[in-house]
């Protein structure tokens, strides 16, 4: 993944798309696991997560039940 051009906090939420659209990745401040969902239109996964990690891939929504903390969608 090329150096995002904008960080965008994320605000998770239990239906809606993230609001900014469809972020390269998400970037977790504080450790856990992060309920999202990609662009290809899968099911939900849930993607255990360090502090200070990355989740790369075309993240639509991040869900509430998401326990991680600071995240924020990533935008080239």
């Amino acid at each position: 993944m090329a150096v995002p051009k904008k960080w965008i906090a994320v605000n998770a939420h239990a239906t809606d798309p993230l609001s900014n659209g469809t972020a390269d990745g998400i970037y977790v401040g504080g450790a856990g696991n992060v309920v999202c969902k990609f662009d290809d239109g899968s099911a939900d996964v849930t993607v255990p997560a360090v502090a200070g990690g990355y989740i790369l891939g075309r993240v639509t929504h991040v869900r509430a039940t998401s326990t991680a903390t600071n995240m924020f969608a990533l935008y080239n």
